[in-house]
This record gives structure tokens, C-alpha cells and sequence, in this order.
């Protein structure tokens, strides 16, 4: 390439193409990054919603929770538990979700565009990643439900009861 450029020509290498490739591929994986992150705020506060409704549909039931002797810590275990539960459940479903749409996506793009590339995937996911993005969810989904569960344990089980 340098003997070309010192000829006067103007010359790509292989090494000047993959470079500006990776470049547009990090400008994209910030882009999907920054959707993600916001994806994952949305979702908390989605939780948060979801549980503070549960709270006020089952106001009663937390006060004859306590009125029987349930402690604080237990009606916020109630409602921890279950924003992990949301956040669990819903990171299952959405990696499944995901590596069936990840596998038409193969099985499409062999028979079409790819067909020249015998065995070469566009979409495929490890074991790890699955795992990350289960616990993701999961941890997501704990944190965004302790600000219900605590305002659920702080209820008063007198004013529970009389609610409507």
C-alpha cells in the first residue's frame, strides 16, 4: 500500500477497511447500549408501578396479615419476593423470546443472503449471556420492588383494615 500511495494512487488495506468497519460497530453497540439501558429504567419503574397497584388492590389483606401477627419484614419479603419474581419470569420469557427470533434469523438468512457461508450464524447466544441477562432481570427487578415492599410494611394494619 505504500508503494502504491508513493506512486501517486490512493490505496485501502484490509487492516484500514476492518478498522472502519469496528468503528461503525461501536457506534452501534453504543446506540443498542444506551436503548438497553433506558429499556431496563422503563422496566424498573413498570415494577414499581405493578407492585405499588398490587399494594392498593391488597391494602386489605396486609392489614389482616398483620393483624394475625405478620411482621414488617415479612409483608416486605411478600413484595420483594415477588418483583423478583416479575423480573425473573419476564427475563426467561424474553430470552426465550429471543433465541427463538435469534434462530429463525439463522435459519433465514442460510437460505437466503448467507447461502455462500455454509454454517456461519448471525445470531447466537452462550450460556453466560443467558444466565447474565436472567440475573439481570432478576436483580433489576429486586431492587426496583423495595421501595413498594417497604411502603407496604409500613401500612397501618387499623387504617388497612377500615380501607375500601
Amino acid at each position: 500500500a505504500r508503494a502504491i500511495r508513493d506512486m501517486g494512487f490512493s490505496a485501502i488495506t484490509p487492516a484500514q477497511i476492518l478498522e472502519q468497519i469496528n468503528s461503525v460497530f461501536s457506534i452501534i453497540q453504543i446506540g443498542l447500549g444506551a436503548f438497553g439501558g433506558i429499556a431496563l429504567v422503563v422496566a424498573a419503574i413498570g415494577i414499581i408501578n405493578t407492585l405499588m397497584m398490587a399494594i392498593y388492590e391488597r391494602t386489605r389483606e396486609i392489614g389482616v396479615m398483620k393483624a394475625v401477627g405478620a411482621t414488617r419484614g415479612t409483608i416486605r419479603l411478600l413484595f420483594t419476593t415477588e418483583g423478583g419474581a416479575l423480573g425473573f419470569f419476564g427475563g426467561v420469557i424474553g430470552v426465550l423470546i429471543a433465541l427463538v427470533l435469534g434462530q429463525l434469523l439463522n435459519f433465514i438468512g442460510a437460505h437466503t443472503f448467507l447461502s455462500d457461508y455454509p454454517g456461519f450464524n448471525m445470531s447466537s447466544f452462550s450460556i453466560g449471556l443467558v444466565l447474565g441477562v436472567i440475573a439481570l432481570t432478576t436483580v433489576i427487578s429486586l431492587l426496583a420492588g423495595l421501595y413498594p415492599a417497604a411502603r407496604a410494611a409500613r401500612l397501618d394494619p387499623v387504617e388497612a383494615l377500615r380501607y375500601e
